[in-house]
């Protein structure tokens, strides 16, 4: 509709005002400025530049320039407004982006203000397809701005400051390789990075991927079979591509506005390189339902695409609610609202704002439209000709613009427009007696983003086929026109001749064309919007009727009541629906979404955004402080060798073993019967070293943890803590080993000595008081009744009621009311209600993994003198308590030099209170297998009852040595026995698969020797074991065999 003008030379005036361009900057725009070694001033005939007046301006735009960036002109002398010489801006003042308030409100500068202008943060706008009409003509390239595309020269500046402006995109036509650096100079002078994709990938991604099976999906359609590897493989490519070139735009402090279904993938890959860069996304096209979603392959890949964005927006909430419940469902993530209308979704400790603002149009662009001249074609200019004539004789003009597609409905309005024609041939009395006339036009591409092929040819043949029942039966009343696309202008025209503009989608993301029909309407006799209840527009167009577009009957009685409507209910409704268009235009949509994403709260000093994950599923962004890394075995080994009072504190499930966790509970069933062998030997021989204070604690029940650790003697050294904290066993502590002994194997199973409590639990507080527990219990077995999948764990000190196995949703809303009902008849107790992921508790307040960490701690200063080494890891939420309880009990004193060692370690990199972090439990078994080795090293020294325990060993973790001088076990006389205790050599263990490495080591026992000793037990010592032969230590290392080491049991 407006002509378009040849960029005259622009290949000679392109490569002159891009001199000294880098290739590949980051900044485009920085070469334009940078370009002549001595600007001048804006007048000289060698600065390159030239002022112009606003009425120049005003002139040259009535033509060939650009509502915001400039329609294309010759570039021989390139314009100085706004900000850069690319390209005319607005004044921030400006808050409409037409023609006319375009040259009113400019403002000429100098190449000095430019310079200063742009240091600003700048938008990168990234779409598929560049918002520009791009094609060759005979002297250069003929480039104009698609007015139809909603980013086209719209974002033009944000309120408080100008912002300069870079689309990145594919050109909408295929470009050969020779001419790609020809084109890319010629679309500089709109702020245009081109991203060239071959027509093979082009094909791939968007025919194969994206149209024919993204937007059936986003449509709530399921096409079988549509998905496969191939197609997305190339629309990972495309993606990676996209992002590749947004990395080399951006500069610090840009902001990053990503477009449409297309790119969902492109925050996940740019957040790799950009860490710091805040990424807005807005979807142009419906989200579908979660049942729909979920059937794709690769959803939570283009999930966590989407969630890599700091701001998501979707055009209405019911996209948005949509969103949350994908959200919640395969990822867990729940959302949260804060004041001032602000909605978020929370992951880790990100939060990603979700925004639903529905685009408008741009008024002042319509009229700047309206004004010029149209040059249309010769079967349009035949179609208005005969409307005119029509609506001269009364007659009655229903119209509707159409793309061939499925989601757009035109089969259900030709089929309603049909019965409409039957019912007034078979009674006329009952329905309105003027003439009428439907006029459908229809067209294949928009945007240059043309529907699929097979999507096309099904639905024109259903079209078709209507439409020659529709002649046949009632010639005249109907006139049908394709054409390849139609243009605003030529939109306009239409709709200022038409009565009922209806519009029948059966889903439909943002379409402006029912905002333009009533825009078109303001000055004429006014219209009526018939619209799908399923459209986008239907929730702003408050003055529409509103159907459904599946029941015929409801079509043809809407226009019915719309051709007997009078004149004043016309017009109230076209008032309603003016304040929408007039108040939310095109630019005040996109500096809200920019001004949103420019004032995300910075994130504080000490705290980082880092990608954590690896591929696109699993990849995702998370927060945490500056010094948060990954811990030291080096750093730890050195303080655990110098410590002489040390306490090591280990989460179980998670930490220990490893565990699946699922996306909704944190009350996992790890538990097993036995703890692998490598965790056991660790354990044990971490546990067994006099200097050390060994305890695991769990949220599980106490019969549980001894199930595990108690049935295994090899355990019984560890110290346990259950149900958070709320019961504990306490073997010893560090220097009080004659005070707390463990279990011997000479001593009897029911020893007095076996535990500290005498096989008993303590309590972290006596006399708690739990008579709640039935009136809680009572409650979640009503509330268990009324919710399948539900169930109720009893634990020694509080009840657990799950609710994992339940529909998130209603799972969610019964724990909810739960809390409420429980916290409500609990308020007099000492009880703590607290709801997790896919669980509710009731506990004792104030009982938490960090009250017991502080507990023992207290204890170690009051009974061993203090402690000199703390290490203390854990895995999920409830082990923050330890992390948080140590770092506010040290934090003041790590510095000083009577402070111990503090090692805080969380597994798995994400936000936590720890100091450190561990990828994952094997790095936690390697990391004490480490300390045992050490622990080992320093406790060389045995004593007769380590003797007897190595002997009790399973004797596969000791290679068996045989006497040089005896070919069997030596049998020891009682007189022998003292020599044995004095000096033993001991092979060392090569079941441990580490080289070199010593045998596993035993706590230390007292050195006296029970009185009660088992003589026969010493009768035949195992052949890992050979007598020294002479009295002297020194000389019996000495003269020992390769490999082996000399234990002196009596120092």
């Amino acid at each position: 509709d407006v002509p378009s003008a040849s960029v005259a030379g622009m290949r000679s005036s392109a490569a002159n005002s891009t001199a000294g361009l880098r290739s590949g900057s980051p900044n485009p725009v920085a070469g334009w400025r940078s370009s002549s070694p001595n600007p001048g001033s804006p007048n000289s005939p060698n600065s390159g530049y030239r002022s112009i007046s606003p009425s120049e301006f005003k002139a040259l735009a009535s033509g060939r320039s650009s509502p915001v960036l400039g329609r294309p002109h010759s570039v021989s002398a390139p314009l100085v407004c706004g900000r850069t010489r690319m390209a005319p801006e607005i004044d921030s003042a400006a808050t409409s982006s037409s023609l006319a308030a375009a040259a009113s409100n400019l403002t000429v500068q100098t190449p000095q203000d430019a310079a200063q202008a742009t240091q600003g943060s700048a938008v990168i706008v990234v779409a598929y397809v560049l918002p520009l009409i791009i094609s060759r003509g005979k002297q250069g390239w003929t480039i104009e701005w698609n007015l139809d595309s909603i980013i086209a020269g719209k974002v033009h500046e944000n309120r408080r400051q100008a912002k300069r402006i870079v689309w990145v995109g594919r050109p909408g036509i295929c470009v050969n390789e020779d001419e790609q650096v020809e084109l890319t100079a010629a679309l500089l002078e709109f702020s245009c990075v081109p991203v060239f994709v071959d027509e093979k990938l082009h094909r791939a991604f968007y025919h194969g991927f994206c149209r024919s099976f993204l937007w059936p999906t986003f449509h709530n359609v399921i096409k079988p079979g549509a998905f496969n590897q191939t197609l997305w493989r190339a629309y990972c490519t495309v993606n990676r591509a996209f992002a590749d070139k947004v990395i080399e735009e951006y500069d610090a402090g840009d902001l990053i506005w990503v477009h449409d279904y297309h790119l969902l993938l492109l925050p996940s890959v740019a957040m790799r390189k950009l860490r710091t860069a805040r990424i807005g996304m807005f979807l142009h096209t419906p989200f579908p339902s979660c049942e729909i979603f979920r059937t794709i392959s690769v959803r939570d890949e283009l999930l966590r695409g989407m969630l890599n964005a700091d701001i998501v927006g979707f055009h209405l909430f019911e996209y948005v609610r949509h969103f949350l419940t994908c959200c919640k469902r395969m990822l867990g993530l729940d959302h949260h609202f804060e004041s001032g209308g602000v909605l978020y979704v929370k992951d880790d400790k990100r939060a990603i704002i979700l925004q639903a603002s529905h685009a408008g149009i741009e008024p002042p662009l319509l009229e700047s439209v309206e004004s010029m001249p149209h040059e249309s074609p010769p079967e349009l200019q035949d179609l208005l000709h005969k409307l005119d004539s029509l609506r001269a004789e009364g007659c009655k003009v229903v119209l509707g613009i159409d793309e061939v597609e499925r989601q757009k409905g035109l089969p259900l309005k030709l089929l309603a427009y049909e019965q409409l024609l039957e019912a007034r041939a078979t009674n006329s009395t009952s329905v309105s007696p003027l003439p009428l006339v439907l006029v459908e036009v229809s067209f294949k591409s928009k945007n240059y983003l043309p529907a699929g092929e097979e999507d096309f040819e099904s639905v024109n043949k259903e079209v078709h086929e209507v439409l020659g029942r529709l002649e046949r039966n009632f010639p005249g009343q109907i006139i049908f026109l394709e054409v390849p696309t139609i243009s605003i202008g030529q939109r306009l025209q239409l709709w200022q001749r038409t009565d009922i503009a209806v519009f029948l989608p059966i889903r439909e993301g943002l379409n402006v064309f029912p905002l333009e029909a009533v825009y078109a309407w303001r000055k004429g006799p006014p219209g009526l919007v018939l619209l799908s209840e399923f459209a986008s527009t239907a929730r702003v167009l408050v003055g529409a009727m509103r159907v459904n577009p599946w029941s015929t009957l409801d079509v043809v009685d809407a226009i019915m009541r719309g051709l007997d409507m009078e004149l004043d209910e016309r017009e109230d409704r076209m008032e309603r629906d003016l304040q929408f268009i007039t108040s939310t235009t095109t630019t005040a949509w996109a500096e809200r979404f920019v001004l949103d994403l420019q004032t995300l709260k910075e994130n504080p000093l000490d705290e980082q955004w880092e990608p954590i994950g690896f591929g696109l599923a699993g990849f995702r962004r998370a927060g945490w402080r500056a010094d948060f890394t990954a811990l030291e075995t080096t750093e730890v080994l050195t303080a655990y060798r110098r410590a002489r009072r040390r306490a090591i504190f280990l989460d179980w499930g998670g930490t220990l073993v490893p565990i699946e966790k699922s996306f909704t509970s944190s009350l996992v069933e790890y538990f097993r019967d036995k703890l692998p062998q490598p965790v056991v030997q660790s354990l044990e021989e971490l546990a067994g070293d006099p200097r050390n204070l060994l305890m695991v604690l769990s949220g599980q029940d106490c019969s549980r943890m001894d199930a595990v650790f108690d049935d295994d003697p090899h355990l019984r050294g560890v110290s346990l803590a259950a149900e958070h904290g709320y019961f504990y066993k306490l073997c010893s502590l560090p220097g009080m080993r004659s005070a707390f002994p463990r279990v011997s194997p000479f001593r009897s199973e029911d020893s007095p000595t076996k535990r500290m409590t005498a096989g008993g639990w303590q309590q972290l507080v006596e006399g708690f008081d739990l008579s709640w527990m039935d009136t809680a219990l009572a409650v979640m077995e009503a509330y268990t009744a009324r919710t399948n999948g539900a169930q109720i764990q009893k634990k020694g000190s509080g009840l657990v009621w799950k609710f994992d196995e339940v529909d998130p949703e209603f799972g969610l809303m019964q724990a909810t009311e739960l809390r409420d009902h429980l916290q409500g008849m609990l308020a007099n107790y000492p009880v703590l209600v607290t709801k997790g992921k896919g669980y509710l508790e009731v506990r004792p307040k104030g009982i938490n993994k960090g009250a017991m960490v502080d507990h023992i701690v207290s204890m170690l200063y009051s009974h061993s003198g203090g402690v000199d080494f703390i290490l203390c890891i854990g895995d999920d939420s409830a082990d923050e308590f330890m992390f948080s309880a140590l770092a506010s009990r040290f934090g003041a004193k790590l510095a000083s030099q009577s402070s111990p060692a503090l090692f805080t370690a969380v597994v798995g990199r994400k936000p936590s209170a720890a100091q450190y972090y561990l990828n994952d439990s094997d790095e936690v078994l390697e990391l004490c297998q480490a300390l045992r080795l050490h622990s080992t090293r320093a406790n060389r020294n045995r004593s007769t009852s380590d003797l007897a325990r190595l002997y009790d060993r399973p004797k596969q973790r000791f290679t068996p040595q045989q006497p040089s001088n005896s070919n069997s076990a030596t049998t020891l006389s009682p007189s022998d026995r003292l020599e044995t205790e004095k000096r033993i050599t001991v092979q060392p263990s090569v079941a441990s698969g580490r080289r070199g490495s010593s045998p596993p080591i035993m706590p230390t026992i007292p050195s006296t020797p029970p009185p009660e000793r088992d003589t026969a037990r010493w009768a035949n010592l195992p052949p890992q074991y050979e007598r020294a032969e002479t009295d002297s230590p020194v000389h019996h290392r000495r003269k020992g065999a390769a490999g082996t080491k000399c234990v002196d049991l009596k120092s």
